[in-house]
């Protein structure tokens, strides 16, 4: 069955709700590809509900997404 998109931003929010996910968490939680995620996720940035921030992980910077809060 093909999820409506609110139903994929719900569950985008609920992800992040927990902790921040970078572009490829959220495409593989979603079981969906690069482009709707990121359609999704600049929707819900625009809407000021997420941000893009780059962070140090384990010694590697990386692109993930957050909840605004």
């Amino acid at each position: 069955m093909k999820r409506q998109h609110w139903e994929m931003k719900e569950e985008i929010l609920d992800a992040l709700e927990s902790f921040p996910h970078n572009l490829s968490q959220i495409t593989k939680r979603l079981e969906t590809n690069r482009e709707t995620a990121e359609r999704h996720l600049e929707e819900l940035e625009s809407y000021g509900k997420v941000r893009e921030s780059t962070e140090w992980v384990n010694g590697n910077k990386k692109t993930v997404w957050r909840l605004n809060k």
